[in-house]
């Protein structure tokens, strides 16, 4: 089974001098687990039904980019993240692309509020300067950033889900009964050109309903979450919801490509990994060779020694037989001349 130490055939991975196992290719990070990936989901779907219900199929091609933009963005995560696995460079790139279709898409909704003269919920962004209201746009949190490390909490899970009422209010009544995703607390970051390109004219200034979308939309990541409202809520109630699901992707992704940057930035690209992989498994190779040179040395001097003590043996043996051979001779010189003399006797 592959882990960081073995291939996936079970074979074991080269190690640096640490221990550490050298890699080329990243983990394949799991884009469904990912709350911006999860609410790129949500988007793509409720424009598709937004265009399907309020923009006409042939007297308007705003339908067609809409939903072509929205594809593009949940579809480039999935490229982008699967490129990661060889490519940062690519990976920032298509995640960029991601955000920048999600920008287009923003800007169509907003579009579509001020050509209908519906209204944008919340207070204009000089109003929340001035008075800092909890409804503000630009209020998010610094950690709205996706779960990076691959694992999903229950980010989805509701109550009771919420409706929309007669007055176009999306009250959800299950908001509070789910836990706040840490992945998912951004907000509908403004910047500064709104408050020129929208007039004041066109802000709901009923906070209300619309802290209580923000709290739905940070509290609730998935599919499921929002599909029963698709048919329910207004043409006006759906761009808002978009706009703030759009704000939180957008804040979401530029955290997790901040993220990807300070990874490339210590720990390099593809290349630089793959030189560190070769190089630190030839310095292996290397460090293998001196060793073995350095054993073969030893068992080379100790094989010397034992000749030359194996040829020290011989000599000594060699005499004793020598001197034992003599003296065999001597003593047979002995014996016969032993019986010679009892002989004449």
């Amino acid at each position: 089974m592959a882990d960081k130490y073995h291939y996936s055939n079970g074979d074991e991975r080269p190690v640096d001098k640490e221990g550490k196992p050298i890699r080329v290719l990243k983990v394949q990070t799991q884009w469904e687990n990912l709350f911006f990936y999860q609410k790129s989901d949500v988007i793509y779907q409720m424009a598709f039904v937004f265009c399907d219900r309020f923009i006409h199929l042939y007297k308007d091609r705003t339908r067609d980019q809409v939903i072509q933009a929205a594809r593009s963005c949940k579809q480039n995560i999935v490229e982008g993240l699967a490129d990661g696995v060889t490519s940062t460079e690519m990976q920032l790139k298509l995640l960029n692309v991601a955000r920048s279709s999600l920008h287009e898409l923003r800007q169509d909704f907003e579009d579509y509020l001020k050509s209908r003269h519906l209204k944008f919920w919340g207070l204009p962004p000089v109003a929340r300067g001035a008075s800092g209201a909890s409804g503000a746009r630009d209020s998010s949190d610094s950690s709205g950033s996706s779960d990076s490390s691959g694992s999903s909490g229950s980010s989805g899970s509701s109550g009771s889900r919420g409706s929309s009422g007669s007055s176009g209010s999306s009250e959800s009544s299950g908001a509070s009964g789910s836990r706040v995703s840490r992945g998912s607390r951004g907000s509908r970051a403004s910047s500064d050109s709104r408050a020129s390109i929208i007039p004041e004219s066109y802000y709901d200034r009923n906070t209300a309903r619309y802290d209580a979308m923000l709290q739905y939309c940070r509290e609730h990541n998935t599919l499921a979450d929002y599909e029963p409202f698709f048919d329910q809520w207004t043409d006006e109630e759906l761009c808002n919801y978009a706009l703030t699901l759009c704000h939180m992707i957008d804040k979401m992704m530029f955290t997790f490509m901040e993220k990807l940057e300070k990874e490339f930035v210590t720990e390099g690209g593809i290349k630089e990994r793959m030189y560190k992989a070769r190089t630190g498994y030839r310095n292996g190779q290397d460090e293998r060779l001196k060793q073995l040179e350095t054993e073969n040395a030893q068992l080379e001097a100790e094989n010397a020694q034992l000749e030359a003590e194996n040829a020290q043996l011989k000599a000594a043996y060699q005499d004793l037989k020598s001197r034992a051979l003599a003296a065999y001779y001597r003593q047979q010189e002995e014996i016969k001349a032993l019986k010679a003399k009892l002989g004449e006797d």
